[in-house]
Formats: structure tokens, C-alpha cells, sequence
């Protein structure tokens, strides 16, 4: 099974490959912002310097309709929610997006009877059919502590088992901006357990399939959700 994580660097590429490489990682997918281009030549230099395998994609938080609509066709998209109703409706409804996360408020009252995750089974069947994983952000967690962490662990967690139970592709990733953000593929395997996911083979599975995926699609492999041209 090849393993792999999701980076979102700051002109210290080679540091993450590095690190990729030395934690077991077979792939990386290098996120950047709409507006901050990846330096082609470093990245070829990057290729043809380790072994691990590198994939570039784009991230954007959405907000309005107009951002899904500029979205590129031909690139793996990360879509970050606001949390809010309308933001997680766009994303998940969009076929243009392949990756998700932030679906629920890092902050926020707890309900009595529920906690206020932002994911409803309405959102899990949207995702399904617009073939869209969501991303359970290491990075996100690490940025708060105590009471807040445990809080947001729990709607995530949450989350997970409403897309789980609606067959929605899951991927665990660090999203780290440094290395000291990046853990190791057992660390994700260990927290897809906690969060109630048995089967890791699958989880560990998903990154490369979506990413492979989108590729065929850009490539014209694909005609549509399902249905693969034959070369």
C-alpha cells in the first residue's frame, strides 16, 4: 500500500520531502494558494533528486459561489470550509473539489444532545455523489490545546463516522507547513482507530485514489464518475 501525506509548504519544500522520505512516506500531495505558483524548477530538481513520488495541487478556503466556479478543472483541489452551512453546501456539492476539510467550527457552545460538527448526513450523501474525501487535519488539532483540542477532536471524530457509515472516502493527513508538523503513517493509522475506523487498509488507500483519479480525469481517462475510457 503506498502511503502518503499532505503538505502545505512555504518555500521549504525540500525540508518536508526530506522528512517525507524519512518517516515512510512513498508520495507527497504539495498544496499552494490560488495565488503563490509552485516553483516548477525546484520541484523537478526535488523529482529527480529523491525517490519519493510528488504531486501538486491548490488550496482555498470557500466562501462564495464564484470561488468553486474559478476552480480549476485539471489541478486536485483542497477546499477548506468556513464552517458554516453555505460554505460546506458549496463545497460538497461541487464536482471540481476533491478534498474537503474544516467542515465544523474549531470553536463554539456545545449542544446538550449533539455536538455542533457542521456535517450532517445531508453533506455525507453530497460528498458521495460529487466523489469528494474528507480530510481529517492533524494541523488544525496541533494549533489548539487543552479543553479546545479535546473539543475538536470530538467533532471530528464525529464527522468521521457520518461519512464512514455513507462510504465517503476518509484521508488523515498533517497538512503541516514545517516539518515539526508531520507525523508518521502509523500515527494516522493509530487516530483513524480512536476515531472508530476499523479497516485502515481503506483510509490508507484513499489519498493515492483520489489523487489518481483527478489525474485521469485531466488526462481525458476519464468521461465521467465511473466510467473510464479505454486506450
Amino acid at each position: 500500500m503506498l502511503k502518503g501525506d499532505i503538505v502545505v509548504p512555504h518555500d521549504n519544500e525540500e525540508d518536508l520531502v526530506v522528512r517525507a522520505q524519512e518517516i515512510g512516506y512513498d508520495f507527497l500531495l504539495l498544496l499552494y494558494s490560488k495565488d503563490k505558483r509552485p516553483n516548477t524548477l525546484v520541484l523537478q530538481k526535488l523529482k529527480d533528486k529523491y525517490k519519493i513520488k510528488l504531486h501538486i495541487g491548490i488550496i482555498v478556503r470557500i466562501e462564495k459561489s464564484n470561488q468553486i466556479r474559478s476552480l480549476p478543472g485539471n489541478k486536485i483541489v483542497l477546499a477548506r470550509s468556513t464552517g458554516t452551512e453555505r460554505s460546506n453546501d458549496l463545497i460538497l456539492s461541487s464536482r471540481l473539489v476533491d478534498l474537503t476539510t474544516d467542515l465544523s467550527p474549531a470553536v463554539g457552545r456545545e449542544h446538550t444532545h449533539y455536538r455542533r460538527t457542521g456535517v450532517t448526513q445531508v453533506h455525507a450523501k453530497q460528498a458521495k455523489e460529487s466523489e469528494i474525501a474528507y480530510v481529517v487535519d492533524f494541523a488544525r488539532l496541533l494549533a489548539l490545546d487543552g479543553g479546545k483540542r479535546l473539543s475538536l477532536f470530538g467533532r471530528l471524530a464525529q464527522n468521521v463516522r457520518v461519512f464512514h457509515k455513507y462510504k465517503v472516502p476518509i484521508v488523515f493527513a498533517s497538512l503541516a507547513t514545517d516539518i515539526f508538523g508531520m507525523r508518521a503513517p502509523k500515527d494516522f493509522l493509530a487516530m483513524a482507530r480512536t476515531m472508530g475506523i476499523e479497516d485502515t487498509a481503506v483510509v490508507g488507500k484513499t489519498l493515492h485514489k483520489t489523487i489518481k483519479a483527478k489525474e485521469d480525469r485531466a488526462a481525458g481517462r476519464i468521461a465521467a464518475p465511473g466510467v473510464r475510457i479505454k486506450s
